[in-house]
């Protein structure tokens, strides 16, 4: 009996009220350290989910605006490519040469696809790049109807580009020089000829005879009134 009374004593004992008090605020420490950090971890989910609804938000009004800017009609930007559709491969254009060239190569490779004028539409910025595709994504809203159409605005803002015609008086300039051999002349007149359009043949094979180095060869061949580019080649070889 005497030991459950020091024992009792011993527990109300200013010492063991120190402890209790202690292990009390050490607790009430840790609660409010574990409050702080999940309001913490609160806070960073809300503007993690704040900043994810803005981004969402600008990313649907700039879809929408990009919409309403395409150059394209309603009706061309509804109409849909075919899902096994594959776009040409062929080396983007930037503005820098002539577009007939590229737009006749886009066409050809098109016309074996059996497209739609659509599709043409749709594919034909892709085949841009650098300056030509800054071109068309400055066009305005909903103006272009139809290829053809795209194709006109096209050739329009690069024809600065286009190469330039050549015509019969170029042909002038391409005389044989001294110890250059036929064939080595008639192949440098051949390229110049076929750089002109609708050129004649009898004024071509004026302009190659006239070129001639002075000659047996030159002389031998105004005896012959050759037909053709080609009679010419074969007697030069």
């Amino acid at each position: 009996m005497a030991n459950n009374l020091a024992n009792d004593n011993n527990s109300g004992s200013p010492q063991t009220a120190r402890k209790e008090a202690e292990r009390q605020r050490e607790a009430e420490q840790d609660l409010r350290r574990e409050t702080r950090r999940r309001r913490e971890l609160e806070d960073k989910l809300l503007k993690l989910e704040a900043d994810l609804k803005t981004k969402t938000t600008r990313s649907n009004r700039e879809d929408s605006l990009h919409k309403l800017q395409d150059p394209f009609t309603k009706e061309i930007m509804k109409a849909k490519v075919p899902k096994d559709f594959k776009a040409p491969d062929m080396t983007p254009y930037d503005g820098t040469s002539d577009p007939s060239h590229d737009l006749s190569n886009f066409r050809s490779r098109m016309y074996l696809t059996d497209a739609l004028d659509v599709t043409h539409c749709k594919v034909f910025p892709t085949t841009l790049t650098k300056t030509a595709i800054k071109w068309f994504d400055s066009l305005p809203p909903r103006l272009i109807t139809s290829f053809d159409d795209l194709a006109k605005k096209f050739l329009a803002r690069f024809s600065i580009q286009r190469d330039k015609a050549k015509h019969a008086p170029s042909l002038l300039g391409i005389k044989q020089e001294d110890r250059e051999s036929l064939r080595n002349y008639m192949k440098r007149f051949n390229k110049a000829y076929l750089d002109i359009q609708n050129l004649p043949t009898e004024a071509a094979i004026m302009g190659v005879i006239n070129d001639l180095q002075e000659g047996l060869f030159s002389h031998s061949i105004s005896k012959k009134h050759p037909t053709s580019l080609n009679e010419v080649q074969e007697w030069a070889e």
